[in-house]
């Protein structure tokens, strides 16, 4: 009986679960196919609109094309007309709006009067939800105190008396409280440990020029023990094929033959280093963007060809095992979707046939914004470059998220927004209503409806701060030290999410002048002996607190605070964690309640304190049975008894 009950109460739900990924793994189709799960549409996608002057422009305002506008007809010499210019889109029917973007401009400062927006629920009665800045040109986002139901949406300019003065409108989007991005999906207990998901971003020789054996035992990939439990390498293809067509050998690489286009260059030697000597899983993106895409001749068959001989080689089955996953490239965004679809799937192919235990993900894509494939330079979007045919042989999906917000308090001029949209941004806590960074929920419902049970790894997250020396003052630096408590609060909320993988860029400074991305480091650059950042010794300590340990439930989630429950793998709660999901600039503490039940806090360590130092007498107290914690921006680890 005993046996039986063994069989039917764990045996048989595992067969089951692993026969189901199986299945799903080599099925002709998923279970459903939509290319724009993840796409959260305005209230303005098959509304209508009209305009004060000027209606045969109008729906350029609602397009959803950012190189389209309306203008109004212009303030007439001597008369009224032209002083009161107006839009208003019907939704054509009640609709809950809490958040609302608009893009728009009224001229230089002194030639507008005000820019209104006004909700409607009949279109004989508004109410007046915000005054914007008329001079604006970058997209201005709205977040309403509380949805209210409209049916109506306008937004109206009141210009100055000057003849033929003129208002312009881009762009207006309307959605729920949630915005583009969506709601958080339900929580769910993580299935990998903090350790686990944990990883960094490096490339050959971690910026020294020498093989990564000769940085031991402290440097290169070696130096990221304490934090990360895999590196991800940007492998050149170029280094490897002097053309997409060229066939290689990593045979004869191995043995000091070099590749087709470098004669030095042994990866064997190079990722033994990183995979054996520093004790890391390696996950190699294959990149190919100094290809042109005219380059591929015969795209799916290159692909394939290439992906079949490094898995071949570097897999676990017929190979070194020193790989076990590999991307179909990086950011290969100039590409057309349907070149890279034919990539994707011959690599996908390639890896199947020679590997199947190394897995395979696509490029870096988001599920957030279809339109990405028609305007501006990176084509990037999911639904285009992902189909029923290579999903079947992926592992998962794979996403770039970095924390930004429009800056709004941004000017440009006339022309500029005529050329292009405003890209001026800020580096913004993750928790930020309006960060980029929550692109991922977009992804996140992407693959819950076409690859339901795959994996989502992001590959790319981080911020840029200064740090190790070297300063930071290009337009998305954060300090220092809301970097390092970013960095912990990012990856609680990407083990709340669910995510396999979180691999910070980049593993140092670049050596280079402040830039995007030059000061993204965990280290500073090689002119600071590759000292330690903030960010890393605020991981390291994450890791040593709660390495082991994998999410379990949200106890809150608000503008007041949020405390995560973490515990073994057995499902046994040990630790809370808490934090006020602030800028790192507000500093001032808040008083939270949390009912914790049968727990009790018996130590508490600050991620930005000295290590082991329990300061659990100045956050922590009971009152009525709750746990009131005076909580800050700085995460605040509670141990449980």
């Amino acid at each position: 009986m005993k046996s039986l009950r063994f069989f039917t109460f764990f045996l048989l739900p595992l067969f089951s679960a692993l026969l189901m990924n199986a299945t799903w793994r080599h099925a002709h189709h998923p279970p459903t196919w939509n290319p724009d799960a993840g796409y959260i549409p305005s209230w303005t996608e098959g509304a209508s609109v009209t305009t004060s002057s000027n209606q045969k422009d109008a729906f350029n305002i609602i397009d959803g094309d950012p190189n389209t506008h309306w203008q109004s007809g212009g303030v007439v010499p001597g008369k009224d007309e032209g002083l009161l210019e107006n839009m208003t889109i019907d939704f054509g029917q009640l609709r809950p709006v809490g958040q609302i973007h608009t893009r728009h401009w009224a001229g230089e400062v002194g030639t507008a009067i005000s820019t209104t927006l006004l909700l409607s629920s009949d279109g004989i009665f508004w109410q007046k939800v915000a005054e914007l800045d008329p001079t604006s040109l970058h997209m201005v986002i709205t977040v309403l105190p509380k949805e209210i139901n409209a049916r109506y949406l306008r937004l109206e300019h009141q210009l100055v008396r000057k003849d033929w003065n003129k208002a312009y409108i881009w762009e207006v989007k309307a959605y729920d409280r949630f915005g583009p991005y969506g709601a958080m999906p339900p929580p769910s207990k993580g299935h990998v440990s903090i350790k686990e998901m944990l990883g960094v971003n490096g490339y050959w020789s971690f910026g020294t020029d020498q093989y990564s054996d000769q940085l031991a035992p402290l440097g290169g990939p070696y130096r990221f023990k304490p934090v990360a439990s895999h590196l991800r390498n940007y492998h050149d293809m170029s280094w490897d094929l002097k053309t997409p067509s060229d066939l290689i050998d990593f045979v004869k690489m191995a043995n000091g033959g070099g590749t087709p286009a470098t004669e030095w260059l042994n990866w064997d030697r190079e990722y033994k280093a990183w995979h054996e000597g520093a004790g890391m899983n390696v996950q190699a993106s294959l990149q190919f963007y100094k290809f042109k895409p005219e380059d591929w001749k015969n795209p799916r068959e290159e692909g394939r060809r290439y992906a079949s001989a490094f898995t071949r080689h570097f897999g676990s089955k017929n190979g070194n095992g020193m790989i076990c996953s590999i991307e179909a490239g990086n950011e290969p965004w100039h590409y057309p979707a349907e070149v890279y679809r034919e990539i994707l799937l011959g690599m996908a192919e390639g890896a199947e046939s020679s590997d199947p235990t190394v897995e395979v993900f696509p490029c870096a894509l988001q599920a957030f914004d279809p339109m990405a494939e028609k305007n501006g330079p990176w084509k990037n979007y999911i639904g285009d470059r992902i189909t029923p045919e290579s999903a079947r042989l992926l592992d998962g999906i794979n996403v770039h998220c970095y924390s930004y917000a429009t800056n709004q308090d941004a000017k440009t001029s006339y022309n500029y927004a005529f050329e292009k949209d405003d890209h001026k941004r800020r580096g913004v806590q993750p928790e930020h209503s309006n960060s980029t960074f929550w692109e991922i929920l977009n992804a996140i419902r992407w693959r819950n409806t076409n690859m339901p049970g795959k994996k989502i790894y992001l590959s790319e997250w981080g911020w840029d701060s200064d740090g190790a020396g070297e300063d930071c003052t290009h337009d998305v630096c954060v300090s220092e030290d809301a970097a390092a408590k970013y960095a912990v609060r990012g990856a609680l909320i990407a083990s709340r999410l669910g995510i396999d993988r979180a691999t910070w860029f980049f593993h140092a400074n670049d050596k280079s002048p402040s830039g995007l991305y030059t000061r993204s480091g965990l280290l500073g650059s090689s002119k600071t002996g590759f000292a330690k950042k903030k960010a890393f010794e605020a991981l390291e300590s994450l890791v040593a607190m709660l390495g082991d340990k994998y999410f379990l439930s949200v106890l809150q989630e608000n503008e007041h605070g949020w405390a995560y429950l973490f515990g073994n793998a057995g499902g046994k709660a040990t630790h809370l964690v808490a934090w006020r999901p602030v800028d790192s600039n507000v500093v001032v503490n808040r008083v939270v309640s949390i009912k914790l039940g049968k727990w009790k806090a018996k130590a508490a360590y600050s991620l930005m304190d000295e290590p082991g130092r329990n300061v659990l007498q100045y956050y922590a107290t009971y009152k009525n049975g709750e746990l009131v914690l005076n909580i800050n921006d700085t995460p605040i680890v509670l141990e449980l008894e």
